[in-house]
């Protein structure tokens, strides 16, 4: 495994927990009763959860697609991928 790849499984898995942390995290304040849930409606919650989750599942090809062609087109570009990586997961 290239070091290139190794970080960029490390930036993978390092999102991963840290969205993971912050589910559990809410889970936790709302089950409590610290915080009330955002949408008091199930029907709301559903169709909110389907369409959120539904847009997240459709970007994961596209964006795996577009970081292999961004690897495939120049090595000048890792720093690139891997700050967009870094970025790019904000809720999975």
């Amino acid at each position: 495994m290239t070091h290139f790849r190794l970080n960029l499984l490390l930036t993978g898995l390092g999102g991963l927990l840290a969205n993971g942390l912050l589910a559990a995290i809410s889970v936790w304040l709302i089950s409590s009763g610290i915080l009330r849930p955002p949408l008091t409606h199930p029907a709301v919650t559903l169709i909110s959860v389907l369409i959120f989750g539904g847009f997240s599942l459709a970007e994961i090809p596209m964006m795996v697609f577009a970081m292999r062609r961004l690897i495939l087109e120049s090595h000048i570009r890792e720093g690139v991928v891997l700050l967009a990586e870094r970025k790019g997961h904000k809720a999975l």
